[in-house]
Parts: C-alpha cells; structure tokens; sequence
C-alpha cells in the first residue's frame, strides 16, 4: 500500500501536496512578519484581512530549512512541502503549481496533529506570483535574521553557537526564481539540485576562518555548514537511488574531536582532564594552542568528505554536460557520425547500423530516407512524414 505522506528528503522535505479538502476557500496574499525571538521560540505570522494564523518556530527546528525550501521552490521543484515541528502539532507549508503558464503557485498552511496527520486543525490557500512570493519571503526572513539577531535569547544555550541561517542569501530565491527552467523529469531534478546545493554549501562554510578574535564561532559555523552539506548530499543519493558512502573512522574521529572541543567552552567549570592541563592557563585552554586544535579538527573533518564531495562533483558534471539521462537509463551507443547531423539517408545506406535499418523496414517502403540527428547520447536515425513530422526514431542501446 503506498502512504499519503511519502518518506522525507532531509531538510524535512516532501516532494508532494498535501491532501486536498474539497472546495476550500482561497484567501488573499497574506501579510508576513516574523517576531523577535523569545525564549527559543519565534512566530511567523501570517495575516489576512480579519483572519491570521502563525507557526511557532522553536530552535530546536532548523531555519535553515526554509531557505532550502525556498531554494527549492525557485527550482520549479513542485509540488512540495515542508513541514515544520511546533513539538505536538506540525505545520506544513505547501506549495504546487497553479498556473505553470502563468508562473503561479497555489498554497498550502495547514496545522495537523504531529501523530495523526489525518487530524486537521486549520488550513488555510492562498495564491500568489512564484517570483513575487519568494522576494516576499526572503525581504522578512533576510531582515530578521540579520547581525544584530539575537542569537542566544534564540539558541537558549551556549553564546558561542552561532545561527547559521542568518548567513544564507534569503533574497536570493526570489532573485533566481525568473531565470529557472528545466526540461528534465521530476528525480533528475531533484538530483541536480541537492548536488549542487552541497556543492554551493562548500564555499560559504569556507568563509569562515578559525584564527582570529571570532576563531570559536567561525569553527561552529563551519562545523554547522558541514553538517548542511552531508544533507544536501544525502537529498541527492536519495533522488538518484545511490549509495553515498559509510561514515568513515576518519570523519567520526573528526567530528568527536569538534564535539569535544566546543564542550570546553560550553561547559568551562567541568573537572580538567589531567592529561590536557599542560593546555590549560587557570583552567582555560590556552587560545593559541586552542585555535590551532580548531583550525586541524575543522580540515580533518572536511577532508574526511572528499569522496561524498568527489560523488557530487562528478554528479554535477554529468549533469551540466547535458548527460543527465545517463544516470537514470541505459546509455544510447552512438549510431551514426556527429558530422551527419540533419542529413538524410536511403535506408538501404550501409552507414545506418543494420539493426536500425531492420526496425525501420517495418515502416520504410523501398527506396524511403531516414535522418540522422545527433543528440549527447550517441544519435538518432528520425522516419519524418512528408510534412516534416516525427513518425518514429531510432537508436542503439
């Protein structure tokens, strides 16, 4: 039996709407805001003309997901939903194509119960420009999540933790969302995108330096970007229906070694282990040598990603050389010379392979052409009518 709710993709995306009601009534474009945080807690605030609704974001929920999510949407990457964890009911954030002519979205706000997602709470559909609702999205979420974000009346934890997604390009899914567009299937697509997502993830966590006075933040926020990446990464080997390799000892080695050291300034009154007191000036390590134990740990950790990296680089490639069908069906065989491209041929040409001219007989009368079209995937011999139209194509696989 196939389930409503299809499994995730990471970043708590499904590639699915959600259930429809019948006739439900559609709303106006609603006002957006997002409150300061109090206490870990967020709300995200959706107003209509005497109507309003609102998703409690909690820190235990990853705001970078809604940017993926945006990002996603920018993509045509439709339909899909996000869902959000309010810690007892779930918020799901839906969007599908209304008008794909006219680049309109239909959506989706509906709070269900977190363990029975048949149990409905509220809904509320709205229809807006796909471009239109991205830059509004980002304009309230870039503005909020800014350099004066209060991070630890946020995080509710250690002030050393930055917020990662106050440093992703919010306005940039509405920017991109025009300029999107893509022949491929559904699963190629989302391929492409979570490969190059990851890939995209690589530079912007390699801002972030260890060495100066924000040293201990730039570790974390390069240790959060790590963690982004291996998602996206996952996203892709999920799409592909590819293995990504095991963990290796290497990168858990890396990652406990992080972990550990980040625990030293969460928790500085801990008992000091004797064998690292030598580190230590008054109980607190020294920053020197502290730093230099970053700066390692952070390059053990992210040379431990070669091969996942390597996997998407080639992923990548494949994909913007145009090769893309190749990862998903049998490769074509080449048929026919690249030179040959738009000419035409008697079918009795010993240069058309003589499996094709066996296939075309059974449509060709004598004395009939087939044309050869050069495609990334070896070629096609075309059987055209006589006003120029397809009737029938040929390959070798």
């Amino acid at each position: 039996m196939t389930s409503m709710f299809p499994a995730h993709f990471p970043f708590d995306l499904r590639f699915s709407a959600t259930p429809r009601t019948e006739n439900p009534p559609a709303q106006g474009r609603p006002r957006l805001s997002l409150s300061p945080p109090s206490a870990g807690w967020m709300r995200w605030r959706f107003d209509w003309r005497g109507e309003a609704a609102a998703v409690e974001l909690s820190y235990l929920f990853q705001l970078d997901n809604i940017w993926v999510w945006a990002a996603a949407v920018a993509h045509r990457l439709l339909p899909i939903t996000l869902d959000i964890d309010q810690e007892g009911v779930l918020a799901e954030l839906c969007a599908e194509w209304d008008d794909i002519r006219k680049d309109s979205l239909r959506l989706t706000l509906r709070h269900v119960d977190d363990e029975n997602r048949g149990r409905e709470f509220e809904r509320h559909v709205w229809f807006d420009d796909r471009a239109r609702w991205l830059r509004r999205l980002g304009y309230v979420f870039g503005n909020r999540l800014n350099g004066e974000f209060p991070v630890r009346e946020w995080n509710c934890g250690s002030p050393l933790w930055p917020e990662s997604s106050c440093f992703l390009p919010w306005r940039w899914p509405g920017q991109a969302a025009p300029w999107t567009e893509s022949p491929w299937q559904p699963g190629q697509l989302q391929a492409w995108f979570f490969a190059v997502l990851a890939m995209t993830l690589t530079p912007i966590g390699n801002r972030f330096g260890v060495m100066g006075e924000e040293g201990e933040k730039a570790a974390r926020l390069r240790f959060r970007f790590v963690s982004l990446r291996q998602e996206a990464a996952r996203g892709a080997a999920l799409a592909l229906g590819l293995d990504l390799p095991d963990e290796s000892a290497d990168q858990k080695a890396a990652t406990e070694a992080l972990l550990e050291l980040f625990e030293e300034t969460d928790y500085p009154d801990e008992e000091i282990d004797g064998s690292r007191s030598a580190e230590r000036e008054n109980g607190v390590p020294s920053m020197m040598m502290r730093r230099n134990r970053l700066l390692l740990a952070c390059a053990d950790l992210e040379g431990s990603l070669r091969d996942t990296m390597r996997l998407l680089d080639d992923t990548a490639s494949r994909f913007s050389k145009g090769d893309v069908v190749g990862l998903f069906f049998a490769k074509h065989v080449r048929c026919g010379d690249p030179s040959w491209h738009g000419c035409s041929f008697s079918i009795d040409d010993p240069r058309i392979p003589e499996p094709i001219r066996e296939s075309a007989r059974k449509y060709v009368v004598e004395g009939g052409e087939l044309w050869f079209h050069d495609t990334t995937l070896g070629g096609e011999w075309w059987l055209l009518d006589d006003a120029g139209n397809l009737i029938e194509a040929f390959w070798l696989e």
